[in-house]
């Protein structure tokens, strides 16, 4: 008959069920010393990384603040293309350049899109100022949305009704929206003219609506666009 080991018999623990005691004792004995030193909390590293990307009540997040100067630096580019284009000869060189123009366009599209998409899900930060400021800000920033959705929608669905295809960077087609409509075509370039217009106009009034938060009512308005 085979002999029971004096261990088992005396009811001590093998060496796998010590090693998890003893594993055990040390995660009780250090867990509440790291949950107090900050690297399990929400102020850890990578969550203040996550927690960065939103606005705060003082600020605005990285996402937002990068969407922001990155649509304002494509949005300039794109107008100042379109005003080279409007005045070079038919040819290769304008068919290419125009190209890119109607390319980056539907890039300003999306990413005002994302944009929108992003400040629904996302609270802005505590308005600046008195509510008469802050009722002009909100009009001009909807504004703002609108012109710039309606300028380069307009512009796409002025080359469709064209009867011609936009391919994105000469490597995407977009998918059509409508069919081939002269008399639309007509009216719309009217109206990616105006908009063009009011577009220009309406972001020279916010530059200089950021000015003024700047160098004279001295608030954070600028600031926090720039570093949250």
């Amino acid at each position: 008959m085979r002999s029971v080991p004096e261990s088992a018999m005396a009811g001590a623990p093998d060496e796998k069920s010590g090693t998890a005691s003893i594993m055990r004792r040390m995660v009780i004995f250090a867990m509440p010393r790291v949950m107090a030193s900050g690297y399990l909390t929400y102020d850890c590293g990578i969550f203040r990384r996550v927690r960065g990307m939103r606005n705060t009540v003082d600020g605005y997040g990285l996402m937002s603040r990068a969407l922001h100067w990155f649509l304002a630096v494509l949005i300039l580019g794109v107008m100042i293309l379109g005003l080279v284009v409007e005045d070079m000869p038919k040819g290769p060189e304008r068919a290419g350049l125009m190209n890119w123009h109607q390319s980056f366009g539907t890039v300003v599209l999306v990413l005002v899109a994302l944009r929108l998409a992003w400040r629904l899900v996302n609270p802005l930060p505590q308005p600046i100022g008195n509510p008469r400021t802050q009722r002009l800000a909100s009009l001009m920033h909807w504004l703002l949305y609108g012109l710039m959705i309606a300028q380069p929608l307009s512009g796409l669905v002025q080359v469709q009704a064209a009867g011609r295809s936009l391919m994105l960077f000469g490597a995407f087609e977009v998918p059509r929206l409508i069919a081939e409509n002269t008399a639309l075509k007509e009216i719309l370039e009217e109206v990616h003219e105006t908009v063009w217009i009011v577009l220009a106009v309406a972001v020279a009034g916010h530059v200089a609506a950021a000015l003024k938060h700047h160098f004279i009512d001295r608030d954070k308005t600028l600031v926090r666009m720039l570093r949250g």
